[in-house]
């Protein structure tokens, strides 16, 4: 029934014409995703309900995790798509066709399909990295997240935190966009006057807005993401401790707290009335202050008043949702005073430094303020429910330290005492937030020093942490490694050393080459050859900082490396590959501008913006490797000092490490996300616009053409991240040393070697100056033997 009604559907909407809106279009991409998403599951399912043994491969069962999560995630984002029509329909029904132009379903389509996909790949990426090696039976009809992490053998934490951030990013996003359109649809039905016209309105979102209660509400991956699989727990409250330990004291910290708590609240409405009521205190500055002796009400009375009822109740219960809504409003509201705060700042700033201009400026403030108030980030701010009537206090005192260049005020009459009063109270509010105080234990010492203990103030943290530091670099004995190489084949010692020095003079030579040639031919100078140029530049560096040492250690008996070589080799080796990957999706851009914008293609990939382009790219790239090296390098390394690898790679320095590699791993999988995920965006993104700007090609011949101009460079991006791919599921597929070398030397020495011929072989423009540069050398050569 579900195949064949959405089928149905599908061609209704496809044969009808009348139903080519936006609204219908994404009822049909709904309908095929509805099918997609049943498909990934319901015919093993179906299939094994007569086996006796219902087993799945490995592979089999990541395949079907990733596509049932990557098409409810698709979906998902396709759901707030629909709600966005939706509002564009009702609330600007004149506008409505512009609005929702044909490309732009077409790209919110696209859209919604990439985010699925990589969302998807993220949550696929962190599941293969676990180990399974107890029981192999899944309590499921199909491989869902919590019942796989349930078997890993592996810490599943790391998984766990993926799965709640991208529940946040993806679906509390999508949410977020349905409630703020359907709330905005509902003020626009509001203001219809007939009853029967409310009615009609209504009931073109009724059926949306069903199929979203039907889909949030039943579908369990949120919940499974933020509670890391654990939606099966029969916790429904806790106890809250409180200041049980001190059972002396609690009727002098109740009175204490209690009084703190009616002079926050009585202190700060008394503001709030009083700026309400004076006119002349209807400025920018004090309405800010308004608003933050409100946050400050509500700051407190998110904690005060339950603690204060627990004080001489002898069960402290409170409840899991009553917890939820506690730890959200706190965190909302503190959230949204660190954000008011910086909004006053600001003001302070626009008062005396652009006095002129400071009523236009601060208008714009006040809306920025408005926004921060729906800011609510799940990050927990440490602050004392004293702090907040004690800012009230502060508020009317004089700091002398504040001191400010007046001069450049000029001569107006009386704004020199104005602007020496005014910014007492926000650089006093900000001074009188207490600073968190965190229970820090520092990194994990349990194999090197016992003697630290947590610090109770952020500067003791930073001392422990430097202490550590010192005393890890100390106590090491580790002043070198031993890269073993290929030392396991010494038959093959002499061939595999040619074979390398061979590839690696290609290299050199093919990648010198083009960019010698791109150098001396004029018409080469444009923005695609100028960023080719720099990729053979960063593809002789990428194999430089592996391919000399390697070579030279063939014949070595003792094939050692230093501690600051190992490092300085890593940081190079992750900068250039960093660096190439930002460079691979700048050029994914600039054939997008050549291609979906020819007549502003000069204007868009300037001289200035390509520099500031290759400028991102290197910057974007050694700020990986840098932070990647501090990250590997920090740790303490005590045990044996072997690499089994011809390079200093991760994978085998983090098996070397005595301390704990958590943090060192979560940088990493943080830094492949944001550098490698955001340049694999970014080239799907220009290739999507690619592929619509040829598809409206009506020539054959200009289609070809057009292709032809990126077949190259999306030759390159295939191998490039095709092969970072394949050696990333490679390690986590368990396989063995030796095979990991031969895929590391393949994207670390081979597709360098490989680049420049693609790009030889594929451009004409290449091979016109190759053949023009053979003309030269014959003419010189003529002219060289005519000369007596």
């Amino acid at each position: 029934m579900t195949v064949s009604w959405n089928l149905a559907l599908i061609t209704l909407i496809k044969i009808d014409s009348y139903l080519h809106t936006p609204m219908y279009f994404f009822l049909n991409k709904l309908a095929f995703l509805d099918i997609c998403y049943v498909s990934s599951t319901v015919p093993k399912m179906l299939s094994d309900f007569f086996k006796k043994q219902k087993s799945m491969s490995f592979m089999g069962c990541a395949m079907q995790y990733f596509f049932f999560s990557s098409l409810g995630l698709t979906e998902c984002c396709l759901l707030a798509a629909m709600a966005y029509d939706r509002y564009a329909a009702i609330c600007n029904p004149l506008l409505y066709t512009a609005i929702m132009s044909p490309t732009l379903c077409v790209q919110m389509m696209v859209g919604s399909c990439i985010t699925g996909f990589f969302g998807s790949l993220i949550q696929l990426c962190g599941l293969l990295q676990l180990y399974f090696c107890g029981p192999n039976v899944i309590n499921h009809f199909f491989c869902d997240l919590p019942q796989l992490m349930i078997l890993a053998c592996s810490d599943t934490f790391f998984l766990q935190v993926i799965a709640s951030v991208l529940t946040v990013i993806f679906g509390l996003a999508s949410v977020l966009v349905i409630i703020i359109s359907y709330g905005c649809i509902i003020v626009t039905i509001l203001k219809i006057s007939s009853g029967e016209g409310r009615f009609k309105t209504f009931n073109t979102c009724a059926s949306h807005l069903i199929a979203v209660t039907l889909f949030f509400g039943s579908d369990p991956s949120i919940i499974n993401a933020m509670t890391g699989g654990r939606n099966s727990t029969k916790i429904i409250k806790f106890i809250l401790l409180g200041f049980s330990e001190f059972p002396k004291l609690t009727t002098v910290l109740f009175s204490v707290f209690l009084g703190i708590y009616l002079i926050t609240v009585s202190w700060n409405m008394g503001l709030i009335t009083l700026i309400r009521m004076d006119s002349r205190l209807h400025t920018p500055m004090y309405f800010f202050l308004r608003n933050l002796s409100l946050l400050d009400i509500c700051y407190a009375s998110t904690i005060a008043p339950r603690m204060l009822s627990d004080f001489f109740k002898k069960h402290k219960f409170i409840s899991y949702v009553e917890c939820t809504m506690q730890y959200f409003f706190f965190c909302g509201l503190g959230l949204t005073e660190s954000c008011l705060l910086a909004a006053m700042a600001y003001d302070r700033y626009a008062a005396i430094c652009n006095p002129l201009l400071y009523t236009a400026i601060v208008r714009e403030i006040q809306n920025l303020y408005e926004y921060s108030c729906s800011k609510n980030l799940k990050q927990t701010f440490r602050a004392t429910v004293g702090s907040t009537a004690l800012k009230v206090l502060l508020l009317k005192l004089y700091i002398p330290e504040v001191e400010f260049n007046f001069m450049e005020l000029g001569a107006l009459h009386g704004l020199r005492p104005r602007a020496l009063a005014e910014p007492r109270s926000t650089m006093t509010a900000r001074i009188a937030i207490p600073p968190p105080v965190v229970l820090w234990h520092g990194p994990d010492m349990s194999s090197t020093n016992k003697t630290f203990t947590g610090q109770a103030s952020p500067f003791g943290a930073l001392k422990a942490e430097r202490r550590y530091m010192a005393v890890g670099r100390n106590i090491s004995v580790m002043t070198d490694f031993i890269l073993l190489g290929f030392s396991e084949q010494p038959e093959l010692q002499v061939s595999l050393f040619v074979l390398f020095l061979g590839i690696y003079c290609m290299t050199l030579a093919w990648n010198l080459g083009l960019i010698v040639l791109i150098r001396i031919e004029s018409h080469l100078h444009s923005p695609m050859y100028f960023f080719l140029g720099n990729l053979s530049f960063v593809d002789i560096s990428y194999t430089s900082s592996v391919a000399p040492k390697m070579l030279c250690d063939f014949f070595k008996e003792r094939k050692t490396i230093s501690f600051v070589g190992c490092a300085a080799q890593f940081f190079f080796f992750i900068g250039m590959g960093g660096t190439e990957c930002c460079l691979l999706a700048v050029m994914a851009y600039d054939r997008y501008a050549a291609i979906s914008n020819p007549l502003l293609y000069t204007a868009l990939m300037s001289p200035t913006t390509c520099v500031g382009m290759a400028i991102t790219a290197y910057t974007g790239g050694f700020l990986t490797g840098l932070v990647q090296t501090s990250s590997i390098f920090r740790l303490h390394f005590c045990g044996p000092r072997v690499i089994n690898h011809f390079f200093c790679d991760l994978p085998p320095l983090l098996v070397l490490s005595c301390s704990s590699t958590f943090l060192s791993q979560v940088v990493n999988f943080l830094v492949v996300c944001a550098v490698g995920g955001t340049s694999a965006l970014v080239v799907l993104v220009s290739y999507g616009y690619i592929i619509i700007a040829i598809m409206k090609i009506h020539s054959t011949q200009g289609r070809t053409k057009a292709f032809n101009t990126c077949a190259s460079h999306l030759t390159t991006v295939i191998l490039f991240y095709g092969s970072g791919l394949f050696s990333y599921l490679h390690s986590t597929a368990g396989s063995s040393r030796d095979q990991d070398k031969l895929v590391s030397m393949f994207y670390g020495a081979v597709i360098p070697m490989l680049n420049p011929i693609i790009y030889s072989l594929r451009n004409k423009e290449i091979k016109d100056a190759l053949k023009k540069l053979k003309e030269r050398k014959k003419q010189m050569s003529s002219l060289c033997l005519t000369v007596p």
